[in-house]
């Protein structure tokens, strides 16, 4: 099955429903995902394939997501999602009250050395 649009959660539960009954029947499936939760509740085993070589199969209740996130980075991660940090410069351009034709189309913007901030004011003294 080839997916040209993400499937809704009815769909994926369809889905699911579908690919239990097969395997309670014998069937053997073959999915293939990067959704990992997806993985852990429909898998028995997981095969891991990184640049298009085999790394590794294991049982998937004898793994945990960060193992699996191992296997396929190659490398140990500490985090999902790491931080990343840069540093903010001199501000190096203030635009307040931008207007066309009397009308304010964009209340503020501050632009920075090697970092941009934006800066929006919904109303007179509010920030968001």
């Amino acid at each position: 099955m080839s997916r040209q649009r993400p499937l809704t959660v009815s769909e994926v539960e369809t889905l699911f429903r579908i690919i239990k009954d097969l395997k309670s029947r014998g069937v053997t499936i073959i999915y293939i995902s990067h959704r990992l939760e997806e993985l852990f509740e429909i898998a028995d085993r997981v095969t891991v394939m990184r640049d298009g070589c085999f790394v590794d199969t294991k049982e998937i209740a004898e793994i945990d997501r960060k193992q699996l996130i191992s296997m396929m980075a190659g490398r140990e991660l500490n985090e999902s999602y790491p931080e990343k940090k840069c540093e903010i410069g001199e501000e190096v351009l203030r635009v307040e009250h931008l207007t066309e034709m009397g009308t304010q189309i964009f209340p503020s913007v501050f632009i920075r050395e090697k970092f941009w901030a934006l800066r929006v004011w919904w109303a007179p003294g509010e920030r968001s």
